[in-house]
């Protein structure tokens, strides 16, 4: 969504592949575990064992199902907001930013994932899906990598707003 010539971006993990293919499976397993505690087929300690799978299973898809990853682009700098993790946005000011890039990565091989990744020597990432994001060195020598699905609409605020 462009809106005043900002670059705005919003992600979920449930847009993905990947994040579709770990709720079905999530579901069944939940559904299949609540089916088994509605007609009574445990007994004794196989309650426990398996109501505590299925309540982590449970805020897993809720913490899947809420989580998203806002991106923007202004005048200001850079901003970014991972949810439910971040309780509010992160800001990134253009003074404070020594290099960006918009460019391909390998989050298995650079960051060991997707999500809220920390990538030792890489820094930080916050990636939903794909393989394109914003890389960012801050002059504070912190990097920062911002995953995206629409770099080419990135790469044309950052040359709008920074001047590259």
């Amino acid at each position: 969504m462009q809106a005043y010539g900002r670059f705005q971006e919003t992600q979920r993990f449930t847009d993905s592949w990947l994040g579709k293919t770990i709720c079905i499976s999530v579901l069944m397993i939940c559904s299949f575990t609540a089916f088994k505690l509605m007609f009574g087929i445990f007994v004794g300690a196989e309650i426990i064992d398996n109501i505590l799978p299925l309540v982590a299973m449970s805020l897993g898809l809720y913490i899947l199902f809420g989580s998203k990853l806002i991106t923007e682009i202004d005048e200001y700098g850079i901003h970014f907001q991972f949810k439910p993790f971040h309780g509010s946005r992160r800001s990134i000011y253009w003074e404070d930013i020594k290099g960006s890039v918009v460019r391909r990565y390998s989050p298995l091989r650079e960051y060991g994932g997707w999500g809220l990744r920390w990538g030792g020597s890489r820094g930080w990432a916050y990636n939903v899906a794909g393989n394109q994001g914003l890389q960012l060195v801050l002059k504070n020598k912190k990097q920062i990598l911002i995953g995206t699905q629409r770099y080419s609409e990135m790469e044309e605020a950052l040359k709008k707003f920074r001047g590259e």
